[in-house]
């Protein structure tokens, strides 16, 4: 994780103007290209004299991105706007008033300038020129000026400081306060530790104010540590608070950050009556007070006297993040009394400490991701070989623990200890598993010895691997069992020392199923009887059980081991199961044959021939029904003499005249071939010709 090794402090305190203006609500649309010039001349509102060095900054009307220039020595300037749509412009200076187009110094004053595709927009304006403060101050010389607005934040002046006094060009008209500034302090004018509670100040454009006097204090210093909540160093902002007009005001002059790994600061503070506060932005910290207080009522007070160090003032900041585990040894159980660390890596700097309770869970608070170095925790115990987390005994592979974590999307430390060689039980052998490794069935297994001799040993059963719910060194296998390497663990504990775990060999699992599934034998064709055959199973059934499948769906009463197919199945799939059952283990197994092909329907084929006197011919009318199928479809043919028909049919009646060669009887045979879901049928007619 990227930590962040400092905070950037930024006081802005000469000649920044911050820009703010609302965000636009309105529908986005796509900017249209321009080729449009924006362009003035900017001059003094007393002479009409050119100003040249005045920053002209352009803003989209919507938004709070812009673009810059500064006007040259004849007081021009110049914007390719690139895009159609409306726009603000502002001229600042340090020798004249703020101003936006069109308005007055703040933005929502400013007229807005529609600016199209092509052309030239003449934006040229008039600035008034800035007002002065001229003061004097007593005590150290001061750094720089500073000008203040209401709310109380930095505005853009220029400034000259010379022995006992100081000049400041103002470039705005509201009220400010103006103060100066030293390391670790500022005094505004009435003498005021902070801005909001110095007399305002409003300056005309052009005009002076001379009648500032400002005494700047005396200062000390006071040095000490931040620390989380446990004495553990961690980074922080210090900042010194004073009592002012009876309200307590944070000195944001009066700021320092500790440093990141050893907590330590110093702070320029006014030698008057203050206290002091820490406070960070991260991880979960609050702001912690001198002397512990929950609040600055209750703080610790210092009163340095000019030049004074006071030294050896640590502040505790609660809060932070909680980190959590638990210790296990081998064999899982938890471990209580082990001592858990917390330390800034590769130091000795302690962020907090636990001893784990009857259950091995631990918690320490007070941690940070960015607010101290990475935090390594360690595990020591008297019979323990010492470990980092996760799980290492090597320091260098230890990892930072609240990373480690948060990477992995988990919440607890969890750590398996090791103990000492002296404090390790020790198995001879391993265990064997007895018994048919058949779901249902009992298998067991029989401890081996271990020294010294344990005072608990419990057996654990493991599929593939992974725990089963069951234990004991005699258990029944359940139905999940099956197609596991089955291990026996044998696991015995003595307090105070580390378990010895031993497993069997594995053993493959067999669920009740049939070696050679069952099977259907018979002519598929209604009306016929079909058998189930007899599964080879691989264990001794004594009762034997079947149910008999329409496409899947149990057919009502069919739980013998024959079936006589009805008409209902034709153009469907069968099948059977057959369960066997051993009462006297309790083992149940069942087999399902593959699903048949289509049963076919028995055809029935009728005909009967009307001979016709005019000639030597009959017409034969023939059906083919096919119980079970709501058409018929196929081949039928007819054959007498030398004669052959061959046609296909789509429907049950077929009517047909046929021919003969002479007059008197003729025996004719017909013939249906059949289809996937019907039987072939054949039929013998006597035909008279005429």
């Amino acid at each position: 994780m990227n930590r962040l090794l400092g905070t950037l402090l930024a006081l802005t305190l000469t000649s920044l103007l911050t820009l703010v203006g609302p965000a636009s609500t309105a529908t986005s649309v796509d900017p249209i290209p321009s080729d449009a010039v924006l362009s003035g001349t900017v001059t003094s509102s007393v002479d009409g004299s050119p100003l040249a060095g005045v920053r002209v900054a352009l803003y989209g009307a919507d938004t709070l991105f812009g673009s810059g220039t500064t006007t040259d020595a004849n007081g021009h300037y110049s914007f390719d706007v690139g895009f159609a749509r409306g726009y603000r412009l502002i001229f600042t200076s340090p020798e004249t008033i703020t101003h936006w187009y069109g308005g007055g110094e703040t933005q929502d004053s400013a007229t807005i300038l529609d600016i199209g595709a092509t052309g030239t927009t003449d934006a040229s304006t008039t600035l008034k020129p800035a007002g002065t403060i001229r003061g004097t101050y007593t005590g150290t010389k001061p750094l720089r000026v500073v000008t203040m607005a209401a709310p109380y934040g930095p505005i853009g002046t220029s400034a000259t400081i010379g022995d006992g006094q100081f000049v400041a060009r103002i470039t705005t008209e509201a009220p400010i306060a103006v103060g100066l500034h030293w390391i670790g302090v500022m005094r505004f004018n009435g003498n005021k530790y902070h801005g909001k509670n110095s007399p305002a100040i409003q300056v005309s454009s052009g005009s002076e104010v001379s009648d500032i006097a400002i005494d700047m204090p005396a200062t000390a210093t006071v040095t000490g540590r931040t620390t989380n909540m446990n004495g553990g160093s961690i980074h922080a902002k210090v900042r010194a608070t004073v009592v002012e007009d009876g309200e307590r005001l944070d000195l944001v002059w009066s700021t320092a950050e500790s440093d990141w790994t050893t907590g330590e600061y110093s702070l320029v503070v006014p030698a008057t009556t203050v206290t002091l506060h820490a406070f960070t932005s991260w991880d979960l910290y609050g702001t912690g007070w001198l002397g512990n207080a929950p609040n600055a009522t209750g703080a610790a007070v210092l009163e340095p006297t000019e030049g004074q160090t006071l030294a050896g003032n640590v502040i505790s900041v609660p809060g932070g993040r909680t980190l959590t585990g638990v210790v296990r040894d081998t064999a899982g159980t938890p471990l209580p009394g082990v001592t858990v660390t917390a330390f800034a890596s590769w130091t000795a700097d302690v962020k907090g400490s636990a001893v784990t309770n009857a259950d091995g869970n631990w918690s320490i608070t007070g941690l940070g991701y960015t607010s101290m170095p990475d935090v390594k925790v360690r595990y020591t115990h008297d019979r323990l070989v010492t470990s980092w987390f996760p799980s290492v005994t090597n320091e260098g592979l230890g990892r930072p623990a609240l990373d480690y974590l948060a990477d992995r999307g988990l919440t607890v430390a969890e750590q398996t200890v090791t103990h000492r060689s002296e404090y390790r039980l020790a198995a001879t052998g391993q265990p064997v598993i007895t018994g048919k490794a058949l779901t249902g069935l009992t298998v067991q297994t029989q401890p081996v010895p271990v020294t010294p001799t344990p005072d608990a040993t419990r057996f654990e059963w493991l599929c593939n691997g992974s725990l089963l719910d069951i234990t004991g060194p005699s258990v029944v296998l359940p139905v999940s069992a099956a197609g596991c390497q089955l291990t026996a663990r044998q696991v015995s504990m003595l307090a105070g020392h580390q378990p010895a775990i031993v497993d069997s060999a594995p053993v493959p699992v067999s669920a009740q199923v049939a070696t050679v599934r069952a099977a259907i034998s018979g002519i598929l064709v209604d009306g016929a009887v079909v058998s189930a055959t007899k599964p080879v199973w691989n264990f001794t059934p004594d009762r034997i059980s079947h149910q008999w499948y329409r496409n899947g769906v149990p057919i009502a009463g069919a739980t013998a081991s024959t079936y006589r197919l009805v008409t209902a199945d034709v153009a469907d799939r069968i099948s059977v199961k057959v369960t066997a059952r051993d009462a006297a283990t309790g083992l149940t197994g069942s087999s399902l044959s593959l699903s048949s092909r289509y049963i076919k329907a028995r055809t029935v084929l009728l005909a009967r021939a009307v001979s016709n006197a005019q000639h030597i011919s009959a017409l034969l009318r023939m059906r083919v029904i096919t119980p079970g199928l709501t058409s018929s479809s196929g081949a039928i043919s007819i054959k007498y003499y030398d004669h052959f028909y061959y046609g296909l049919i789509n429907r049950s009646l077929i009517l047909k005249t046929i021919y003969g060669n002479r007059q008197g009887w003729v025996t004719a045979r017909i013939t249906y071939g059949g289809s996937s879901l019907a039987t072939r049928a054949s039929i013998l007619v006597r035909i008279y010709f005429d």
